[in-house]
């Protein structure tokens, strides 16, 4: 992969970057039908993060948008 290619992708909100490799994933290995559902379900949960604020904020103000980066995976119940 080339830096130019690394660099959009790290430009990217990072729910969605998961996400995408996420549904690449799932899609391999399932029907249309079910990576379709599987598809909309995650999209339901995506579409409503903080993420899709800031990039319409900054679009509306002219300037590169900024994402927080994903939380840590928690192991166990502590």
């Amino acid at each position: 992969m080339s830096a130019a290619r690394a660099a959009e992708i790290a430009s990217k909100s990072p729910p969605d970057v998961s996400g995408t490799k996420e549904m690449v994933i799932h899609t391999r290995d399932h029907t249309v039908a079910d990576s379709a559902r599987h598809i909309a379900t995650w999209q339901t949960g995506t579409l409503q993060s903080l993420d899709m604020m800031a990039v319409y904020s900054a679009r509306a103000e002219g300037r590169e948008r900024e994402f927080d980066d994903l939380l840590k995976a928690r192991r166990g119940l502590a």
